[in-house]
């Protein structure tokens, strides 16, 4: 008999692209607010009744249902924190209510927040630089990752954290140029999800998830104050199709996004790198 994992949010973009992964494998109870391909049940994450249904039978879950940073101009901190906090609280306890052993909470690589800004050189982010949010999208996510923490700790209910970064679908001038540090493709946020969901989590744990960059620790300071002459050793490629494309090219980059961990850890190993991507294009 297949394992049942359930998802959240599985009509968006990162839920949709998961359940068609881990649908291969498992039966997929999908949730959302909106209907969709995969979702089977749609409801709120506010609905306790309607989350104690949904999570009978369920192995494991899968939680990518949020408010996001562009939902900040349209929705109130009441609307942040009802959804991203008290619906994830009420997720993890049907989880325990109903005797799931896994929840993989998908988070987000924005809530380094204030860390991301200096002035000398670009940012080498690992899961250790500390959290300073920005605004109130931040401040839940980072407190949505609190109580996967403590249901990890308190109810032995084997939790950990995704940290997804930029993955939606925007220009492709951006998307290019984000993919060599900040960003990632939607199948690989996927794949990290099913490593993540079958793995035996022994202590709860943080992950960076992104595409691998080209970069290393010792480019910093040419990040952000050279960057021309470090793309023109790191990837001539680029600036070649940006000039065919008459882009211009940016000329800093502030932050470098390291996924070291989820590779040891996870077996992670993203393969849609900025190489393919020039590749495809």
């Amino acid at each position: 008999m297949k394992k049942k994992i359930l998802i959240t949010g599985s009509s968006g973009h990162s839920g949709s692209q998961i359940a068609a992964l881990l649908g291969k494998t498992y039966d997929i109870v999908g949730v959302d607010i909106a209907e969709g391909k995969y979702t089977s049940d749609t409801g709120s994450l506010t609905d306790k009744d309607f989350l104690l249904r949904a999570t009978e039978g369920v192995t494991a879950i899968i939680h990518t249902a949020s408010l996001h940073a562009p939902h900040v101009a349209t929705h109130s901190r009441k609307d942040f924190i009802d959804t991203n906090i008290s619906g994830t609280l009420n997720l993890l306890e049907a989880s325990e209510s109903n005797g799931v052993t896994k929840f993989i909470y998908t988070s987000t690589t924005s809530l380094y927040g204030e860390s991301l800004d200096a002035e000398n050189q670009a940012v080498w982010i690992t899961e250790e630089v500390p959290t300073i949010p920005r605004d109130i999208y931040d401040i839940t996510k980072i407190a949505a990752e609190g109580l996967c923490r403590d249901f990890f700790n308190k109810e032995r209910l084997q939790t950990a954290v995704l940290r997804v970064s930029r993955f939606w679908n925007e220009p492709m001038e951006r998307r290019l140029f984000y993919r060599m540090y900040r960003g990632v493709d939607v199948r690989d946020v996927a794949l990290a999800h099913k490593l993540a969901i079958e793995k035996d989590l022994q202590k709860f744990d943080v992950f960076n998830i992104s595409a691998q960059s080209i970069f290393t620790a010792d480019d910093l300071r040419d990040l952000k104050h050279n960057l021309r002459i470090l793309l023109e050793k790191k990837n001539p490629k680029l600036i070649a199709y940006y000039a065919a494309m008459n882009w211009p090219l940016p000329d800093s980059i502030d932050r470098v996004y390291v996924i070291d961990k989820a590779k040891r850890e996870l077996g992670y190993n993203p393969e849609h790198n900025i190489k393919e991507m020039l590749e495809a294009l």
